[in-house]
């Protein structure tokens, strides 16, 4: 199962890796090429194309500037790089993120955590309070929102119904 599986995953790097060479495609293209991967009924499938996305360049939330309080931000700082970290301002109480988009990792990292009684809360809580917050808000980059709804529907497939519901939720 693991060797078939890491197959599925290969191949589509191969077929990718034909498609792109030479060309000027983009991250995008990548993305569009694996990301009906994440709804895979096999674990290790999801897992390897994980693996693969994060191999790219993080993208970074979307920012809409108009919405930004950036008046306790006036000193210029060499230290404040808001590409090296994701951040967030408020307004009107509503949280606007920059910088580093972590949801790939967040993905990667549920992928790569054993479904058992023990990691449930865990899990549940990633899903609930991190992956369906992300998709709620308009920040998230195009792709990794597509990437996330095509993931939660590949956790539908994982034999742990709890880890259901929030999926679900998660998905629209």
């Amino acid at each position: 199962q693991s060797f078939s599986a890491y197959m599925t995953a290969l191949q589509s790097l191969d077929s990718a890796s034909s498609m792109f060479v030479g060309t000027s495609y983009t991250e995008d293209d990548i993305f569009e090429r694996f990301k009906l991967n994440l709804q895979h009924t096999n674990h290790l499938v999801r897992k390897y194309t994980l693996e693969i996305l994060s191999k790219l360049p993080v993208k970074n939330y979307i920012v809409h500037h108009s919405s930004l309080n950036l008046s306790d931000d006036l000193d210029e700082e060499p230290s404040h790089n808001p590409t090296q970290s994701s951040s967030s301002n408020k307004k009107n109480g509503a949280t606007y993120r920059q910088g580093p988009c972590p949801l790939l990792s967040h993905l990667l990292t549920l992928e790569s955590t054993p479904v058992s009684f023990d990691n449930e809360r865990p899990q549940l809580s990633l899903i609930s309070n991190t992956i369906n917050v992300m998709l709620q808000g308009d920040q998230l980059p195009l792709n990794y929102a597509d990437a996330a709804a095509h993931y939660l529907l590949g956790v539908l497939s994982i034999k742990y119904q709890p880890l259901w519901q929030p999926a679900m939720a998660g998905g629209g």
